[in-house]
């Protein structure tokens, strides 16, 4: 007996160990960035994870060399972009785009910042090696447009200056997704209440292929793209908060759309979509709710389940998953509702549960903090990024 429990004692011990042991030196794992987004010089924090615990550890903050803008107040889901070599983030306080290189361990290096070419930047997609940026516009004046960037090797920008849509002020574009599958993106316009679809030629330029109307209030959306091309974008609209969906020809034409309503969801504004293409978060900043979605080939959306974790405390603000489908990662930020004094924001890390239709699929990890100096700012955008370990 004693002898089998020095075995057991043994084994339970080296369990231990491979739990709080390190990640190996050159293992694959998360890096999460989030913007910060203040009145005056912006930055990004960085946060890498430990592949055996899933916990998130601070890295740094790195100053993006330009200035963010709190009257944003966090509607915007894309606010950083990557290829996986470098992160792309966005400076509306003075409307540039700042270029890092990504590093071992979710280091950052800042290589330079690159003017919009436009008013107000907000969102970013990567398809290949372009970078589209949408300039929302001042909502007076001027209006906001669509420009085309080449990305170098090096991670340097370029613009194509044959590659540009122009908005009018009213219009409000405020998000862009692109599909990995084919040359296909949309654009958002809020203002409009309008959903824009576009082809990217392979010398950069872009079409507009078709618009659907009648889209109250769209904000943060997602592209599901396998089997089909299907746009899905949250609708916060007090009166009809949800979802919709509109499947898209391979010529990028609207063919129909699903929608779904819920009003006890409460301004669901930001969304993440799985790798296995079926299953959909949204995120509901005044509930601090995850909602599960399953999405069928035809973009009929279902709702499963809720995630809800408190009632308190800063609210649930963007999402993003991992490459590898394992994880959620949800930055909270701002008090719920609004105006009633600053909250030290931070993101969570939830575990994916496959097969689980309870509590949106989601199990609680870690809970970690951003910055005290945060608090006073308006944190935008949430990123995964597979990275080497140190």
């Amino acid at each position: 007996m004693r002898h089998s429990s020095k075995i057991t004692a043994l084994a339970i011990s080296s369990i231990a160990f491979l739990l709080c042991a390190p990640p190996a030196i050159g293992e694959t794992t998360n890096a999460v960035f989030a913007s910060q987004n203040p009145a005056g010089s912006n930055s990004v924090a960085s946060f890498v994870q430990n592949p055996r615990t899933g916990r998130l550890s601070f890295v740094g903050e790195y100053a993006t060399g330009g200035t963010g803008d709190t009257s944003i107040q966090a509607n915007q889901s894309h606010a950083l972009a990557s290829n996986g070599r470098h992160l792309f983030v966005t400076n509306a306080g003075d409307d540039s785009i700042s270029v890092f290189t990504i590093k071992r361990g979710g280091k950052l290096s800042l290589k330079r910042t690159y003017q919009s070419a436009g008013i107000n930047p907000v969102s970013l997609a990567v398809k290949g090696d372009r970078l589209l940026v949408v300039n929302q516009g001042s909502g007076e004046s001027f209006g906001g447009n669509i420009r085309v960037f080449q990305i170098k090797r090096s991670g340097s920008l370029s613009r194509i200056r044959s590659a540009h849509f122009d908005y009018l002020s009213s219009d409000v574009p405020v998000e862009v997704i692109v599909n990995s599958r084919n040359n296909l993106f949309s654009v958002a316009r809020s203002g409009a209440n309008s959903l824009d679809f576009f082809k990217l030629n392979n010398d950069g330029t872009i079409v507009r292929t078709d618009t659907v109307v009648g889209i109250q209030d769209p904000l943060g959306g997602v592209m599901k793209t396998s089997p089909q091309t299907i746009a899905l974008y949250t609708l916060p609209d007090e009166a009809q908060p949800g979802v919709t969906s509109i499947y898209v020809s391979g010529e990028g034409k609207a063919l129909y759309q699903h929608q779904e309503v819920r009003e006890d969801l409460q301004d669901p504004c930001w969304a993440a979509i799985h790798r296995d293409q079926r299953r959909l978060w949204l995120s509901s900043f005044k509930t601090r709710a995850l909602s599960l979605y399953t999405i069928s080939d035809s973009g009929a959306m279902t709702a499963v389940s809720d995630y809800i974790t408190q009632t308190t405390g800063p609210g649930s603000v963007d999402i993003a998953t991992d490459k590898a489908g394992r994880f959620l990662f949800r930055l909270r930020a701002f008090q719920a509702p609004t105006g009633s004094g600053p909250v030290q924001p931070y993101v969570d890390t939830l575990k994916i549960q496959d097969g689980s239709s309870r509590n949106a699929g989601l199990a609680l990890t870690d809970e970690s903090v951003l910055p005290v100096s945060w608090s006073s700012s308006a944190p935008t955008g949430i990123l995964a990024v597979q990275v080497q370990s140190d």
